[in-house]
């Protein structure tokens, strides 16, 4: 599937997400040291990062100022929809996301054959 719509289909759905009313206890609240919910900021906006810059190579800095944008406005929505909170520490995982989406996306760029599923 084109990187494209990877990313377009992600951040549509991504963007359904992070609006949808969530009943309480439906992420588990076990202490383990680490919040569910922020790790699954990072691994999403890491998804978002490395398929945006696969599919949009040559916007590095537009790609990464969006989705930091993006973050801001989604949880600037959560926060006045009343049904979700807004978190300074999601916005901070958001910023972790993409900076791992980066470092994903440049590594996968400059090391192409070890991506590639006939590589032996």
């Amino acid at each position: 599937m084109p990187a494209k719509l990877v990313f377009w289909i992600s951040l549509f759905g991504f963007s359904l997400a992070t609006l949808i009313r969530l009943k309480t206890g439906i992420l588990p609240e076990v202490d383990v040291g680490i919040p569910l919910d922020k790790v699954f900021h990072i691994l999403g906006f890491g998804w978002l990062t490395c398929f945006a810059l696969m599919a949009y190579s040559q916007r590095v800095s537009f790609i990464i100022v969006g989705l930091f944008l993006y973050g801001l406005l989604i949880e600037a929505v959560q926060g006045i929809s009343g049904w979700r909170t807004a978190e300074g520490a999601d916005v901070m995982a958001n910023i972790i996301g993409i900076l791992f989406g980066y470092g994903l996306g440049n590594w996968i760029s400059k090391n192409p054959r070890n991506c590639r599923s006939d590589s032996r």
